[in-house]
């Protein structure tokens, strides 16, 4: 057995190594070189450059300054006071999936000719992995979106923001911290055509990009901090 792990991994290492054997890196970043074939994904299909590097650099960034985009319980909590302020009816309305999924499980558990004690056990194990409140959910999709933009608009030149679905987004911010990542020498894209393709989503116009006086107040100091 043991002699077969090390075979397994013998292969293992060897094929890593001679996959990348005849290539040149495409990019790198900080000591991590990248080649065109780590872009392709069989599971998620294929990836840019984009999705291996920014996560990387925020990692290291996050890690050397110490900075943390997570929501404090205070902010967490006035959220939750106005989201549920603004949308009463949430709490009915989960109620009310909650109870039509649950007659789903127990249809579904007939069919599968459980007993009844099964059924109530199977339901309570899978209580055990319910969601949390909307309002909670909603706080902690939306507020680590917003604390990071936030934190690059305020020191990286402020400048256009972008409405997007999980909130603003600190356009033209973002990408002056990228281009200062890429000058201090964090990360570097060696092909011109793929520098431009990493580039690409900050050199386009858009109707939803804004920068008037009261969107910028708003994404400062939203309604729900207030």
């Amino acid at each position: 057995m043991k002699n077969l792990f090390l075979v397994l991994l013998f292969t293992a290492i060897t094929t890593f190594q001679t996959s990348n054997a005849n290539e040149q890196p495409i990019a790198r970043v900080f000591e991590q070189s990248i080649y065109r074939s780590d872009l392709k994904n069989e599971d998620s299909g294929n990836l840019s450059l984009q999705q291996i590097i920014i996560p990387k650099l925020l990692k290291r960034y996050k890690a050397k300054n110490k900075t943390s985009f997570e929501p404090t319980d205070e902010e967490i909590e006035k959220f939750k006071i106005w989201f549920n302020k603004k949308y009463p009816n949430h709490e009915q309305e989960s109620k009310e999936r909650e109870k039509e999924t649950l007659a789903r499980i127990r249809e579904l558990a007939k069919e599968e000719k459980l007993t009844d004690e099964e059924i109530e056990k199977l339901i309570n194990e899978l209580s055990e992995y319910a969601p949390a409140s909307m309002d909670e959910q909603m706080a902690q999709f939306m507020l680590p979106h917003w604390k990071s933009q936030l934190y690059f608009y305020n020191n990286y030149g402020g400048g256009r923001l972008l409405w997007q679905q999980r909130g603003i987004e600190a356009f033209d911010a973002f990408q002056n911290w990228l281009k200062i990542q890429e000058k201090t020498g964090n990360f570097e894209i060696s092909d011109q055509e793929d520098r431009k393709e990493f580039y690409q989503y900050w050199n386009r116009e858009s109707s939803f990009l804004i920068d008037d006086e009261k969107s910028v107040k708003e994404f400062l100091n939203p309604t729900w901090s207030q």
